[in-house]
């Protein structure tokens, strides 16, 4: 999903932990996120990458809380399936 406003995108933890089971159980050969945009009527894709690409670059960082968001934990991620670091943590968590 895009924010109306941001470059960041919202990626589900339970999506990509549902894809990488998938993979690792080899019920799938191969796995891609992929973010898509709903934007005049049309759906667009703005991104893909392997799932094992993105979950190694996901590893080390914890998802938003559950409830910031209504559909679980997620993380924000930039519109290459980078992990966005400026969105990683709400002001409560900064550590300084």
């Amino acid at each position: 999903m895009k924010s109306s406003k941001y470059e960041e995108y919202a990626l589900s933890k339970a999506g990509l932990d549902y894809l990488m089971a998938a993979l690792q159980e080899q019920r799938i050969s191969a796995g891609e996120v992929a973010l898509v945009c709903w934007h005049n009527g049309k759906l667009s894709v703005v991104a893909t990458k392997s799932v094992t690409t993105v979950a190694a670059a996901l590893t080390n960082i914890p998802p938003r809380d559950p409830r910031d968001g209504r559909l679980g934990p997620y993380w924000w991620v930039r519109a290459d399936l980078t992990p966005d670091s400026a969105r990683m943590f709400s002001a409560e968590d900064t550590p300084f």
